[in-house]
């Protein structure tokens, strides 16, 4: 090829990424992910505490003086309100494999959250039929350094419910696209991992349960069209799961606390822009606005091209796939704000980082939606764009002035626990808040007991050099 001819080229990619198209879109989210990977491997990951925080305890307990084969009832004890044998066996394994450094844990959700990007932008495409600018703002919003599960691992709980949620999304579109009914099936079972990530998955589960159950049922009573057995066979197994795990489920202490419906409402209202994590602490007005707006818009968007169709014509898989994992991520909001209002005693500034991810598809599916046949897609975009990478700037910078205070800190423990003539217990007494969010004598000895498993059975990071 001569000179002329890869100026022509050059220029055609230029353009193509000036002008936003889906390789420029695709380019611009490759690049972002690649970016957030390298500083997060980097920068951020190697600064993180090597030791357990609060429920990771419960690992070193459960598993550091066995094999993880050894104590399969363990996988199935309820944790708090949660049944979490995914996470349990997943991350125990990982625990396991690598001597207990819990930084792993984190590496794992980060990579996870990677891949829930590119799902989404999968998602959005397929949907649409094309890519639009702001699409950019997703990585943005799911790779924020903010977010609990860059910080704690064990925060897989809410991270995965949002992958399964995403990955069902990812199957039900591609069985329409393809016309594979057994990725209808796959879609289903990926709501049975929902179910067992905690009770915020098996909300939102239960919710996109029940809704396609219905439309199932008005699709036989309409007679539009007959689905393969399969459908119907992994729907159901769903349902049983679903009522399986509900009748089984006991409600912890905090649960059981009755809310005043003015703490739920305030709890409910810090949830909505609770994606933007350290952005959202101030509190500002319009961005207490932004996300409910677009919630509205794509309700609007729903109502006004679907609800129209449901009398006339069946309504496709994606569509009600799309439109109920977003109604189940409030409904999940709003469950959660009922059952953790009290206890936490109304909604207050830092528990963005806590609960934020589980809200994180409520603007982009709202989004997704919107941005399907609006002219005002590019502003809307466009807004989105400005407001989460603020928020990214925002939280990565709060994220490594946090690490710049307390890195010493984490290392000066860290050799405290490897030096065995230092007391676990005056190691538990003199850093629990590095270790647990309560300070309770009970809690003090239980980690004095961990710190006790790590020196003997941790690996080289609670070893003496």
């Amino acid at each position: 090829m001569n000179n002329k001819g890869i100026r022509l080229e050059t220029n055609k990619i230029y353009k193509r990424i000036i002008c936003f198209g889906d390789y420029g879109i695709a380019t611009s989210v490759r690049v972002i992910v690649t970016c957030c990977l390298i500083v997060f491997f980097t920068l951020i990951l190697p600064n993180v505490h090597v030791f357990p925080y609060s429920d990771e305890w419960e690992y070193v307990d459960g598993l550091a003086k066995t094999s993880i084969f050894s104590n399969p009832e363990w996988f199935f004890i309820q944790h708090g309100d949660h049944f979490i044998p995914i996470q349990k066996f997943f991350q125990g394994s990982i625990l396991t494999l690598t001597g207990f450094d819990f930084r792993v844990l984190i590496a794992a959700n980060f990579l996870i959250a990677c891949s829930i990007v590119f799902f989404i932008l999968k998602i959005a495409k397929q949907y649409r039929g094309k890519l639009l600018f702001g699409d950019i703002f997703i990585p943005l919003c799911v790779l924020n350094f903010g977010s609990g599960f860059t910080q704690w691992g064990f925060e897989f709980q809410f991270l995965s419910s949002v992958f399964f949620t995403v990955l069902f999304l990812y199957f039900v579109m591609s069985s329409e696209k393809s016309r594979n009914q057994n990725l209808m099936g796959l879609a289903f079972f990926s709501l049975i991992a929902c179910s067992l990530c905690g009770v915020n998955g098996l909300l939102v589960s239960s919710f996109i349960g029940v809704l396609f159950a219905i439309y199932f049922l008005i699709e036989r009573i309409k007679k539009y069209h007959s689905r393969h057995y399969i459908q119907y066979l992994s729907l159901s197994i769903l349902v049983f799961s679903n009522v399986l795990i509900w009748i089984y489920w006991i409600p912890s202490a905090a649960t059981t606390l009755t809310p005043s419906f003015v703490k739920s409402f305030y709890f409910f209202r810090g949830l909505l822009n609770s994606s933007l994590v350290v952005y959202a602490f101030d509190n500002a007005l319009w961005k207490s606005m932004v996300i409910p707006l677009l919630f509205i818009m794509a309700t609007i968007y729903f109502v006004r091209s679907i609800m129209t169709k449901a009398f006339s014509e069946p309504v496709s898989n994606t569509s009600i796939a799309l439109i109920g994992s977003l109604l189940a991520t409030v409904f999940c909001m709003i469950g959660l704000s009922y059952g953790r209002s009290a206890y936490n005693s109304g909604w207050s500034s830092g528990l963005e980082m806590h609960y934020g991810f589980l809200t994180t598809l409520v603007p982009i599916i709202s989004w997704i939606l919107v941005s399907t046949s609006s002219k005002w897609s590019l502003p809307l975009g466009f807004i989105l764009f400005l407001v989460y990478a603020n928020a990214f700037v925002v939280n990565a910078n709060w994220r490594f002035q946090y690490l710049a205070e307390s890195t010493s800190l984490n290392n000066k423990i860290q050799a405290e626990i490897a030096d065995k003539s230092i007391s676990a217990y005056d190691i538990a007494n003199k850093y629990i808040k590095q270790f647990y969010w309560q300070d309770t004598p009970d809690i003090k000895q239980n980690i004095a007991n961990g710190i006790d498993i790590l020196r003997s059975n941790g690996g080289f990071n609670y070893k003496a050099n």
